[in-house]
This record gives structure tokens, C-alpha cells and sequence, in this order.
């Protein structure tokens, strides 16, 4: 009895290692899948990393604030202020500020599947979710299809 206990105490302890791991590996494709930069644009992107609304890829995975992609700084109290700004105010011109965040990853029981939402928040009465999915293959972590929009505003 006392064996079976402690053999079931070690496979979920195991699991949990698994299922953490799966999370970085999955956020860590989450984050290649954020729209590529345009270098001439009227707006400036953030990734949104530690926030108060929600629980953010990084704070589960903080290594990987290496592997947010080049051109999204995280987000300060000034590139928040701005896409908290819904509108306009006479006389000021403000440069656009849209801040995207991967929530936590969704992993399935199978440790084999994964979904995963994203949000970008954005000056004016602006702001979308998104929901993608990943399946686990031979050589790592894949997006199965395309990236689903949720809801727009």
C-alpha cells in the first residue's frame, strides 16, 4: 500500500515536470507565431510581459522573455497609458501603442495537444483575442492550422 502510494506520488510529480515543460515549449512557439514587424509603421509594439489583468506566458516561463521576438520591447507604464487611451484628446497627437500577450498554455491531458490565446490591446476603442492550436510532433511543438480570430473590438 505505502509503495503504491509513493509510486503514484512520483508519476504525478512527473506528470507536473511534463506538463511545465510542455507550457515553455509551446509558449515558445506561441511567441514565433506574433505578426512580424514592419519596420515603417505608424504604431508601436509591445509584448505586454508582467500584467495585473492576466496571467502572461512569462510569468510561468520567465526564461523566455529571451525569445520574445526582436521588436517587441516589453511594455512600459508609457506604452500602457497609450493603449489604455480610448480617445482622442483635442491638440495631441500620440503615436499608437498595441501591446500583445500569450496567456498561460492550454496543455491537453495527452501532454500531446495545446491551445493557447493571444490578445493585442491598442489605442482607441481597439483590441483583439486570438486562439491557436498546437499538436506535438517528432520535432517539437507545431501549430496545427491557422491562428483563429475570437473576438475583435
Amino acid at each position: 500500500m505505502i509503495t503504491t502510494t509513493i509510486i503514484l506520488m512520483a508519476a504525478s510529480v512527473s506528470s507536473s515536470a511534463a506538463k511545465a515543460d510542455a507550457i515553455c515549449e509551446v509558449g515558445r512557439v506561441a511567441l514565433q507565431d506574433l505578426p512580424s514587424i514592419n519596420r515603417e509603421r505608424s504604431a508601436d509594439l509591445y509584448y505586454a510581459g508582467h500584467d495585473a489583468e492576466r496571467t502572461d506566458v512569462l510569468e510561468v516561463c520567465p526564461k523566455l522573455v529571451s525569445e520574445i521576438p526582436a521588436g517587441y520591447p516589453l511594455a512600459d507604464r508609457d506604452a500602457r497609458a497609450r493603449a489604455n487611451m480610448h480617445v482622442p484628446i483635442a491638440g495631441q497627437a500620440i503615436k499608437a501603442a498595441f501591446i500583445y500577450s500569450i496567456e498561460v498554455p492550454e496543455i491537453g491531458a495527452d501532454l500531446k495537444t495545446a491551445t493557447v490565446r493571444m490578445d493585442v490591446s491598442c489605442t482607441g476603442l481597439c483590441g483583439s483575442g486570438f486562439e491557436a492550436h498546437y499538436i506535438r510532433t517528432a520535432k517539437g511543438w507545431k501549430r496545427q492550422g491557422d491562428i483563429r480570430t475570437l473576438f475583435v473590438s
